[in-house]
């Protein structure tokens, strides 16, 4: 999935795209260089998101971009229409844990905002805690998916990507252009 965000970044031409694991931040191998830019594709601050920003800085990138709240929050809205209650699955973050929750909650607050309903943070769906309609926070599948499925709600996001590919694509691309221009 990821490759195919690649491919169709690497098909407008006017930029070099490369994508890195998180695994290859975190082993320091990653190809980053003095004048880069780097948009991280994790959802939410936390302790990965300061890893490539640490590892970015240090190796002369230019800037690093994160998904930005409002574009996840707006197709979540989109796909939950209809719904009264929500469960928002997540993974919690071991560092950087308030910037984290504080993320969440704007995309809760949004939700709730937007549809009226009642909506919950979750990291597990244990004891029926998954009910109503579900939106699993990872950008792609995984255990978080699967368990979601497993849950019994009504899973309307089993992971970000599939319903962020093409705002992505708009984002990085956006900005790239915009630097390109100047």
């Amino acid at each position: 999935m990821i490759e195919d965000l690649v491919s169709r970044l690497a098909h407008q031409g006017k930029f070099e795209v490369i994508a890195y694991p998180i695994s290859d931040i975190e082993r320091e191998v990653a190809s980053i260089g003095e004048g880069d830019l780097v948009f991280s594709l994790l959802p939410f601050r936390g302790g990965h998101l300061m890893q490539v920003i640490e590892y970015a800085s240090k190796r002369g990138a230019l800037e690093v971009y994160k998904l930005p709240l409002h574009l996840i929050a707006r197709r979540v809205v989109e796909k939950l229409e209809g719904c009264r209650s929500v469960t928002i699955l997540y993974w919690k973050a071991k560092r950087f844990i308030e910037e984290q929750e504080e993320d969440l909650r704007f995309i809760a607050s949004t939700v709730e905002k937007s549809l009226g309903g009642e909506v919950k943070l979750a990291t597990r769906c244990e004891d029926r805690i998954c009910d109503g309609c579900v939106v699993v926070t990872s950008l792609l599948p995984g255990r978080l998916t699967l368990e979601a499925l497993k849950s019994g709600g009504e899973v309307r996001v089993p992971f970000l990507l599939e319903i962020l590919r093409d705002d992505i694509v708009a984002w990085i691309k956006g900005y790239a252009e915009r630097l390109h221009n100047l």
